[in-house]
């Protein structure tokens, strides 16, 4: 700092005089600031004035000749030159006099052996011959020192006293002066008494010295990085410059100085420019202006200040008026001071005033700079502050300290801030890494109190001078606490008391006596987001404008998106500096008039205002700065809402007077909006690439997107960490800003593109279509259903005032503030926890309807969410209910962790709330006409201690409730509490009720907590997998069975089946599979690559199913291929597992239940000719409604969701069947279902999106199962099945009535009529399970079941349930029958209304060839699954559903009037041992309405009339005779598939939901 000397009260005398030498001496330097600098007292009319610095030495030139020697003498003896070697800096000499100068009034009890040890005791001398040597002094050749008395040169009265310096030995030349010293007493007045009582330190050990610090932090987005400069000026640790002749900067260009254009030492520069000078307070020029502008350039240049060239020969900006040429004496009361500190040697010495420049010809040709005029020209690579500012640029003269950390406290008001004239700052070198994982080189220590008087008194607005009291605290970090502290202030000015560390007079900046490292630089970079309208939620203050504030000194540059908006260049006093974001105001001024920053920035004598955007015009041009985009609040352009921005200050300390820093600001710091990639079971997936894209829509708000369209290069990348999470970011590796991006081109809508996924997941099939909400800075998914990405929103929260405890409004629901504050222990030892609510709407629980029910929610977003609703509109009820939901959430681990933390450093609570249900425009906060809203309460410190919850932090705490809770539920579900009622009994051992002291539970008013919101996106990754189940013919299952997986390249994997989860028979391949059997690691290509399955080994007793499979990856699942009937080989397709990140959508009935009811479609392929797009619905027989499901999730679930009871869904497992070809399912919303239409609709009070006929397969992992029978070569006992099938027919049937469901009692009896024991395994096309005797199932029209295994002889009966309106055939309702070994029975069932839909079938017959026998009769059997058809139809006579008949070549038979939907078979005997082949067409199939089916059957033998011969057919597996695969009926048994699925559910454990409702 450029210090500033002023006029001083007197100080008690006495004190003084009787202190002896140290005291003596300790007065005499604090009046040494007089003369320190070339700015001296003017006394009466003119404040002194005092420039950073002065001689501490002095060289005088044979012009200023005194006193001399004329006599030659010889040049080992005769002296040319002297300089006192004054190392304490005490002289200072004035127009050829050296003075000494003591505060008290005269000479009184002063002792002579104290001043004269004040006084040097050497000098250092040139001699003739040009050696340099030291010489002792012998002051007044012994007479004392009060032997000669002169006049004051003040002219005051006071006491002066010259003492003669002889030198024995020597003679000085013609011309050179005499030494000699002026002793001046009184005349000055003293500073201003030191405020407070001190007493000395005693026993400052380390424990000590702990005691007085006090805890710094780092603001988030802060990086301060720290610079300790050796300009290599100097001696023995002392800053203070040379004088005289010696003070030029040609003289000290080395260090950090060398090369360089701007120079740290301050006034003592001369001929270097004005830029390099200074002006303090004192003078004109420091009193009138604010800073040296235009130092550097007004952009930075490739991220570091500029020397301004074209600026370095400009004059002085507002010259005073006149312009003074010279400083007037020393003591001339009408003394005149220039208004820089030697301006007039800036340019040259002794130049002149008016030749002054900022930056001198000499120094600019110096260091490699061509002057044209005044124009310069050339390359200095001083010029880029780079040198100074960029730790990693490594310089002569220079330490760097980066990312060094502590230096900032929280004030009250919850501004950071940091005060040299609060706390000492003491830099301490380490090398550490910080909480966010960057390597730290320090940090600071801050201690409680400031240390180093400066050289200043506070400055007197009514008197208009320096006579206010002493100011204490310097900011010299690179000096010790041990160095500056060496006393504890026992009472402030004011008289109260206190116990913090100060300095007494000895620790003073005057003459550096305390030896402080000056020359330094700092750099700060805070990235920061603008709040709305520039407005912060400041506590109990409100809402207050975001403010950077600074005061200090020397250079001070601060550039926010690299322009210059303040400017506090050059060596100066204290200046300050304020930007308020909410009316984009700048301020600048003199805060040496306020001993730091000003209560009302712009009110003082001088301050200079302009703003943000006429900064940005001047450094950019209108254009440019028109083109970042500005708003309007009240009249005043600022940064828009979100928009993000990066303020970087650098600061420059290069005087060696007072060092000053204060500053104060509330920047909120960016929160980056980011993605989190999860699988299957919520877990975090690493390495998954996305590229991010502009795009424009080309349908308006589409929810497709196939309606948006990439617009040019990707923009961004995002690359996830371990923890799944990545922030969007720039190619570059920078902060991607949606909301700059907005206010740059108006981009609202982009595409996110997943690049590259997890070995062995799902990609998504559709890009994420992004929507940014410029109103507030959220981002939508708008295609989430297509993707299963969705939109969620996290909280920062900061406490920022003085908390209070909330008070329940019983006529709004609203928690209001209350004036009890809530106090330090509990912030401390307590446990605040966050509930969000959710409005029900139409619901009420008082006396006005409907106006909504608000519910405390619990849960994730992963797993959906639980509610817990008040009971009543009371304050109480509204408690518990809240205590309650925090209690749940503490009681699975794997929910987010809803609570704030104490900062012990701080004393203030803080948070990130993560995973939070709904998105931030929902909240009350945000929107006044949300539906959501957060709650804040304590659970006391009593609280706590009563369910024996200890801890030393918050986050002990909270894992001490979790596991308290989570260890009380498991303990009540053992012994048949449910978990509603354990949390009962926990929220029943707090007190809720009564007044605030006596409660263990309260409400927090949340208005005094600062919040800010950024979007995450949550995307889902399915892990791909493909299930194998080995079954015998009875559909057991058969561990033991190998099967291989083999890719196109003939790579291959092996698994072998096994148990898995209860299950046998069961081989699951898929990419995180260990080693174990039932397991094999699969990482499946890309999509369309294809494999073959085949099983490659079977245990003894088994028949080896030689079947090849064809596998294929799909978009949405990996599909098999059950190729043709009866081959042993069935396709189980179900909907398999919702995306995790959806399930908050279906899992509870309380918040959202979009996806709670869903329909299940099934689709196939023909096989062998697998298309990505050839998906079709397969159709129910004879109509146009594909074959479904309804489903509910958690409902009798099988993985996530089932069928209701109403549908058999206790035991019916939802999937579909196919034993030919590709099955699938596809996914749309059950509509009906969540709009109340049916039976089983549930709660629907909780929002849904209505999203009827979309299409949402895309969100379901669509298991498939690949289903294998092995015959058992000796079966234990012989077993048959029993086939039950429903037709719905009739011309009075709706289109509605194809998917209604009838009931069926199904009897089981022995031979002795007793009840069959077992369970009995049953297969259909669309569902699967087991039966029992008196079990039902249920069939809807074109359905069949088989059940497989029954013991021979076993009796059956199968009953319909009769349903109103409707007929059933056959008319009893009843089937029965016998099991027969090998064999099948049926019992068909058509229900129909109105008239029967009636159909025919034909069967003909040719026979070729020129050895054939045309009139040869070949035998036929028509097999119908109706079993009760008997009698005449047509020309066929049925008994029990059988028909048999010959035809001869050109014959045929047709039946005529059989039920539509039913099913047939028609069978030729085998003709090949006779020579003849046979080709068929149309033999099995079904009964088509209106219409007749036709089989043809074609006979060959021998050479036909084409000439060709016709052989026999062989089956897909080419296999021999005597290696045909046994048959197992209609379908493969798909046995397992319980079992099966019970493995999908615990494979999918992690991600079940837990969820615990009322």
């Amino acid at each position: 700092m450029f210090g500033m000397m002023q006029k001083r009260n007197r100080v008690n005398q006495t004190a003084i005089g009787s202190n002896g030498r140290s005291s003596l001496r300790n007065a005499m330097l604090l009046v040494v600031g007089i003369v320190l600098c070339t700015a001296l007292l003017c006394v009466g009319t003119v404040n002194a004035s005092a420039d950073e610095t002065a001689d501490s030495s002095a060289s005088k030139s044979a012009s200023q000749a005194a006193d001399s020697q004329t006599d030659a003498q010889p040049s080992d003896t005769y002296i040319t030159d002297w300089s006192w070697d004054d190392k304490d800096g005490v002289l200072v000499e004035s127009d050829g006099t050296w003075y000494l100068a003591l505060f008290v009034e005269d000479a009184k009890n002063v002792d002579e052996d104290d001043v004269e040890a004040l006084l040097p005791k050497n000098m250092s001398v040139t001699l003739a011959n040009g050696e340099k040597t030291s010489v002792l002094i012998l002051w007044n050749e012994g007479r004392g020192v009060f032997s000669e008395k002169v006049g004051s040169p003040l002219g005051d009265g006071g006491d002066a006293y010259r003492m003669k310096a002889s030198i024995d030995g020597y003679t000085l030349a013609e011309d050179v002066p005499a030494p000699a010293v002026t002793i001046l007493f009184g005349g000055a007045e003293a500073y201003a008494e030191y405020p407070g009582t001190r007493k000395p330190l005693t026993n400052a050990d380390d424990s000590f010295w702990a005691g007085h610090q006090v805890h710094g932090i780092t603001p988030a987005g802060t990086t301060v990085n720290l610079f300790d400069y050796d300009p290599e000026i100097g001696s023995n640790g002392n800053d203070v410059l040379p004088g005289g002749t010696d003070a030029s900067f040609t003289n000290h260009s080395n260090g950090i100085n060398d090369g360089a254009l701007l120079l740290f030492g301050g006034s003592a520069m001369r001929e270097a420019g004005f830029w390099n000078l200074g002006s303090g307070a004192g003078r004109p020029w420091g009193q009138n202006n604010v800073n040296m502008k235009g130092i550097v350039k007004s952009t930075l240049e490739d991220k570091y200040p500029y020397i301004n060239l074209d600026q370095a020969r400009s004059t002085l900006q507002n010259p005073t008026e006149p312009i003074i040429e010279e400083d007037g004496l020393w003591g001339d009361p009408n003394r005149k001071l220039m208004d820089i500190a030697n301006l007039n040697h800036a340019e040259s010495e002794n130049a002149g005033v008016n030749a002054a420049r900022a930056l001198s010809a000499k120094l600019l040709e110096s260091r490699g700079l061509t002057l044209t005029g005044n124009t310069v020209s050339g390359d200095c690579e001083k010029a880029s502050l780079r040198y100074l500012f960029d730790p990693d640029t490594t310089t002569d003269g220079k330490e760097s300290y980066q990312n060094v950390t502590g230096l900032f406290q929280v004030d009250e008001d919850g501004y950071y801030y940091y005060d040299a004239r609060k706390n000492f700052a003491e830099f301490t070198e380490s090398h550490a890494t910080t909480k966010d994982g960057t390597q730290s080189d320090g940090s600071f220590t801050l201690y409680d109190g400031p240390a180093v008087w400066r050289t200043d008194g506070g400055w007197n607005k009514d008197t208009q001078a320096f006579d206010g009291d002493m100011s204490l605290g310097n900011f010299f970090p690179f000096n010790s606490a041990s160095e500056v502290f060496d006393s504890i202030q026992t009472e402030d000015k004011d008289g109260n008391k206190t116990n913090i560390l100060s300095s007494s007079e000895d620790i003073t900046n005057v003459g550096n006596e305390v030896r402080a490292n000056h020359y330094m630089g700092m750099t700060m970079q805070v990235d920061f987001t603008q709040p709305e309208n520039g407005k912060l939620n400041m506590g109990s203050n409100g809402k207050q404008p975001m403010v950077f504030q600074f005061s200090g000194d020397d250079d001070v540059w601060v550039f926010i998106d690299g322009v210059l908006v303040l400017d506090l260049g050059g060596v100066h006093s204290e200046l300050y500096g304020t930007i308020d974001f909410s009316t984009g105001q700048v301020i600048t001024g003199q805060s040496w008039r306020t001993g730091g920053l000003p209560d009302n920035p712009g009110s003082l004598p001088n301050d200079e205002e302009t703003t943000l955007y006429d900064m940005f015009v001047a450094a950019l041009g209108k254009d440019k700065a028109d083109a970042m985009h500005w708003v309007e609040n009240n009249g005043k352009k600022i940064f828009p809402t979100g928009t993000e921005h990066s303020l970087k200050m650098f600061y420059l300390e290069r005087g060696n007077y007072d060092s000053s820093l204060q500053m104060r600001f509330n920047l909120q710091p960016p929160l980056m909006h980011s993605i989190k990639k999860v699988d299957q079971n919520g877990d975090a997936l690493e390495g998954v690439e996305f590229d991010l894209y502009k795009a424009t829509a080309k349908n308006g708000e589409s929810v497709y997107a196939e309606d948006y369209t990439v617009d040019g290069d990707k923009i961004g990348s995002l690359v996830t960490g371990k923890d799944g999470k990545a922030s969007f970011s720039r190619a570059d590796g920078s902060p991607f800003s949606f909301t700059d991006q907005y206010h740059a081109d108006g981009t609202l809508h982009y595409i996110l593109k997943e690049t590259k996924t997890a070995g062995g997941y799902r990609a998504l099939p559709k890009d994420i279509v992004l929507r940014f909400d410029p109103n507030n800075s959220m981002l939508i998914v708008a295609n989430r259903y297509q993707t299963g990405a969705y939109a969620s929103f996290f909280s920062n929260i900061r406490e920022t005032g003085q908390l209070t405890y909330g008070q329940f409004d019983e006529q709004s629901g609203v928690i209001a503030s209350s004036s009890t504050e809530l106090s330090a222990e509990s912030k401390e030892t307590g446990l605040i926890v966050a509930v969000p609510m959710l409005l029900e709407g139409n619901m009420s629980h008082d006396e006005v309807a409907n106006d909504g029910k608000w519910q405390a929610l619990y849960g994730s977003n992963t797993e959906g969410y639980g509610a817990v609703s008040p009971t009543e509109r009371k304050a109480e009820a509204w408690r518990k209910a809240v205590l309650k939901a925090a209690l749940y959430q503490a009681s699975d681990e794997r929910w987010p962790e809803w609570h704030l933390t104490y900062n012990q450093n701080t004393g203030k609570l803080e948070g990130l709330l993560e995973d939070l249900p709904g998105r931030s425009d929902r909240y009350l906060l945000n929107n006044d006409q949300g539906d959501m809203k957060m709650v804040y309460g304590v659970i006391e410190p009593s609280g706590l201690q009563k369910l024996g919850i200890q801890g030393n932090t918050s986050q002990e705490l909270y894992d001490g409730l979790e596991r308290y809770v989570s260890d009380a539920i498991e303990a009540g579900e053992k012994s048949g509490k449910t978990a509603d009622e354990v949390i009962e009994g926990i929220v029943a051992q707090l007190s809720i009720t009564g007044d605030l002291g006596r409660r263990d539970f309260s409400f927090l008013n949340t208005d005094q907590f600062q919040r800010e919101f950024r979007s995450i996106i949550y995307i889902p990754n399915e892990r791909r997998e493909l299930r194998v189940q080995k079954v015998d013919q009875n559909g057991k299952g058969v561990n033991g069975v190998t099967f291989t997986l083999t890719a196109k390249d003939g790579s291959t994997v092996t698994g072998t089946t096994a148990n898995v989860n209860g299950q046998d028979g069961m081989l699951i391949f898929r990419p995180d599979a260990g080693k174990e059997d039932g397991y094999a690691q699969m990482t499946w290509a890309e999509v369309g690559s294809e494999y073959t399955l085949e099983e490659t080994s079977a245990p003894a007793g088994y028949t080896l199913n030689k079947t090849k499979v064809p596998v294929v990856v799909g978009i949405y699942s990996i599909y098999a291929d059950a190729g043709s009937k009866n081959d042993g080989v069935t396709v189980m397709a179900g909907v398999g597992k919702l995306m995790q990140t959806m399930t908050k959508y279906a899992a509870d009935d309380m918040v959202n239940i979009t996806l709670r009811d869903i329909t299940a479609i099934a689709q196939t392929q023909k096989a062998d000719s697998f298309k990505m797009d050839g998906w079709k619905d397969d159709l129910l027989e004879g109509t146009k409604i594909p074959r479904s499901m309804n489903l509910h999730y958690g409902m009798n679930a099988v993985v996530d969701y089932g069928l209701h009871d109403e549908d058999g869904g206790q035991n019916i497992y939802p999937f579909f069947t196919t034993d030919e070809g590709f099955l699938r399912t596809r996914v749309v919303q059950n509509t009906a279902a969540l709009q109340g239409n049916g039976s089983y609709h549930g709660n629907n009070s909780a929002n849904w999106d209505n999203l009827k006929d979309r299409d949402l397969t895309s969100l379901f992992s669509l298991l498939n199962t690949v289903v294998v029978t092995d015959t058992k070569d000796e079966p234990d006992n012989p077993t048959g099945k029993l086939h039950i099938g429903k037709v719905v027919s009739g011309d009075g049937v709706a289109d509605g009535d194809y998917a209604k469901n009838f009931t069926f009692s199904v009897s089981l009896k022995n031979a002795d009529g007793s009840a069959l024991e077992g369970s009995y395994y049953y297969y259909g096309e669309q569902r699967a399970g087991y039966i029992t005797d008196g079990g039902t199932l249920s069939l809807r029209h074109d359905e069949a079941l088989t059940v497989l295994g029954l013991p021979v002889g076993t009796k059956w009966e199968v009953s319909e349930v009769r349903e109103d309106g409707w007929n059933v055939k056959p008319s009893s309702g009843t089937v029965s029958g016998g099991i027969e070994a090998d064999a099948t029975a049926n019992a068909l069932f058509t229900n129909y209304k109105g008239k029967l839909k009636l159909g025919d079938l034909s069967v003909s017959k040719t026979v070729k060839g020129n050895a054939s026998d045309k009139n040869k009769d070949f035998n036929f059997t028509v097999t119908l699954s109706d079993r009760s058809i008997a009698g005449t139809y047509g020309d066929m006579e049925f008994k029990d559903g059988v028909a048999s008949f010959t035809l001869s070549d050109g014959e045929s038979k047709t039946a005529t009037n059989l039920s539509s939907g039913i099913s047939y078979t028609v069978e030729e005997d085998d003709y090949s041992n006779e020579g003849y082949s046979t080709s068929k067409t149309g033999d099995s199939g079904k009964i088509s309405e209106g219409d007749t089916v036709r089989a043809s059957f074609i006979n060959t033998k021998g050479v036909d009339d084409g000439g060709s011969t016709d052989t026999p057919g062989e089956d897909r597996d080419g296999e021999g005779e005597g290696g045909r695969l046994p048959l197992t009926g209609d379908m493969l048994p798909l046995v397992p598939l319980v079992l099966m699925m019970v493995l999908a559910a615990c494979a999918t454990a992690i991600a079940a939901v837990r969820l615990r409702k009322n």
